[in-house]
């Protein structure tokens, strides 16, 4: 498994954002998320860390889906 985690800042951002890109056999899959800003910090999110962690597992979720009909027909898409 490889996993990769890139942070591109952005300056001008009126919310926060969250891309989760996951690949593998089955496919792939794209999630976003946009939040807005903590009132209390507006750098982040109250929920900036756990939408992306629910993006991710969703995302995670749906590629072992995938898999398993790609398993029960033989490895065909």
């Amino acid at each position: 498994d490889q996993t990769e985690v890139v942070g591109r800042p952005d300056p001008a951002a009126t919310a926060n954002s969250q891309l989760i890109e996951a690949e593998g056999e089955a496919g792939r899959i794209e999630a976003s998320v946009v939040s807005k800003p903590s009132p209390t910090n507006p750098r982040t999110s109250r929920l900036a860390a756990a939408s992306a962690v629910a993006a991710l597992r969703e995302a995670v979720a749906r590629l072992q889906t995938e898999a398993r009909r790609m398993s029960l027909r033989g490895g065909v898409a």
